[in-house]
């Protein structure tokens, strides 16, 4: 009698997934920025999945500007620009979602998704940088949530 011997078969472990839903409350007068810090990596992972949604609410009419971004450990968010044909941020490979718009007395919503993958290293950090222009006429508010993975 012949004695098979029985074959294991390894799976690679899956990658631990830490999903995260943050909220963002942002205020901006006319020509001023607000930034909120998403999170702060403490490891090395993969930011993914990307979603939000906010309300940007106005009191008087305004043309508002946000960005998603990645800040490297040890910089700061770089200021958003309205300035006709110049860059909206510097440097652009750090913005992984943006939106703009006007809004006049009432509110929009901004909802929306991105395949958008990027690499962390310890001490970078995903912000949300919302900033209205200098010839807004009141001050501009954001609430809402942004989702996203961060996979090690």
């Amino acid at each position: 009698m012949s004695s098979k011997k029985r074959v294991r078969l390894s799976y690679p472990a899956k990658r631990p997934i830490d999903k995260k839903l943050v909220n963002i409350a942002n205020s901006a007068t006319a020509g001023a920025q607000d930034y909120t810090a998403l999170f702060t990596a403490t490891s090395a992972c993969t930011v993914t999945g990307l979603r939000w949604s906010f309300v940007i609410a106005e009191t008087a009419t305004s043309f508002v500007k946000w960005a998603i971004i990645h800040v490297p450990d040890t910089r700061t968010a770089s200021t958003i620009s309205h300035t006709d044909a110049g860059d909206m941020y510097r440097p652009e490979q750090q913005v992984l979602a943006f939106g703009q718009g006007p809004t006049a007395y009432g509110h929009n919503v901004i909802e929306g998704t991105t395949k958008t993958m990027r690499k962390f290293r310890d001490g970078d950090e995903l912000g949300f940088v919302f900033s209205n222009n200098a010839a807004s006429s009141g001050t501009a508010t954001t609430h809402g949530t942004v989702q996203f993975f961060c996979m090690e």
